[in-house]
């Protein structure tokens, strides 16, 4: 697995690609997010197979990569740096090395956060169809007992939040999230 800083081309209609060869599986790992100012868009993407840089594709540091690799062991260090580098870009142009850099910068601090996080892995109680199923185990972030919901990392690393019920949660591990 390889991953790399990638151009994102507009379709027809609405919508982005990034520029891969055609067949190259891959997940978007991060990116400045829409609120940045940039005019040029492109992400980190990790990539099944190898992928040749050329214009428009960076190979990322092996620091990075060494980094990613972990934070694969630890899905919620990626799902937090995404959040993190998404926040960090908002309103601001930003160049593909400060975004490197900065992310770089994220995801080291969140994968070393993981000794103090209190996150846990957690079983889906109810099915979402791409989502959750249920009997796997996910990691569950955080609870708000205001609205009786917890945030939780899918396996694209997205956070979302769901009712508390979607989740076979007892009350020590909801206080341990709090």
């Amino acid at each position: 697995m390889r991953y790399y800083l990638v151009d994102y081309v507009r379709e027809k209609g609405n919508g982005f690609s990034p520029i891969l060869p055609r067949g190259t599986g891959f997940l978007l790992l991060a990116d400045p997010g829409f609120k940045c100012l940039n005019r040029k868009r492109w992400g980190l993407f990790r990539c099944w197979r190898d992928v040749k840089p050329r214009p428009g594709i960076l190979v990322v540091s092996e620091r990075l990569h060494t980094l990613l690799d972990s934070g694969e062991r630890y899905p919620p260090a990626i799902a937090r740096a995404y959040s993190w580098i998404n926040r960090h870009c908002e309103g601001k142009k930003v160049s593909r090395t400060e975004f490197l850099s900065q992310y770089e910068d994220i995801l080291y601090r969140s994968l070393r956060m993981q000794a103090t996080d209190r996150y846990l892995l957690a079983e889906a109680a109810r099915m979402e169809i791409g989502y959750l199923t249920p009997g796997e185990f996910c990691w569950v972030l955080k609870y708000y007992p205001e609205s009786q919901t917890v945030s939780w990392v899918a396996d694209d690393y997205s956070l979302y939040t769901n009712p508390v019920t979607d989740f076979s949660l007892d009350r020590k591990a909801l206080r341990r999230l709090r």
